[in-house]
């Protein structure tokens, strides 16, 4: 909505200095060559749509940013699941390892 916004203020600027430049042409004692009001014509033109332009890259460019971050979230979410099971398998692991340090019988010497 901005955009068309800037892009409406750019094409409403562009018609003025058209108007602005036939109105000086009809006026003016010493006319500018009509070369000259055509080349500003087209500069005008390419400046907008130059501005265009720059708005579409803009607008591929944060969706290229958006699907790389989304990719770099999902891949760190994999990566979170993945040490998280490893955690669990240490735990378990060190729980088994101690619950059969508990089935070993006591080797007690009594003296007497």
């Amino acid at each position: 909505m901005k955009f068309l916004q800037i892009l409406m203020e750019v094409a409403l600027f562009a018609l003025s200095v058209i108007e602005l430049i036939f109105v000086i042409q009809l006026n003016a004692t010493v006319r500018v060559p009509m070369k000259i009001t055509a080349i500003l014509i087209v500069m005008i033109i390419l400046f907008v749509l130059l501005v265009t332009f720059e708005f579409h890259e803009s607008k591929k460019n944060r969706e290229k940013t958006r699907k790389v971050k989304e990719d770099y979230e999902r891949k760190i979410a994999d990566l979170q699941k993945k040490i998280a099971e490893v955690e669990r398998k240490k735990e378990a692991e060190a729980a088994a390892k101690r619950e059969k340090e508990m089935d070993k019988p006591i080797d007690v010497d009594i003296i007497g």
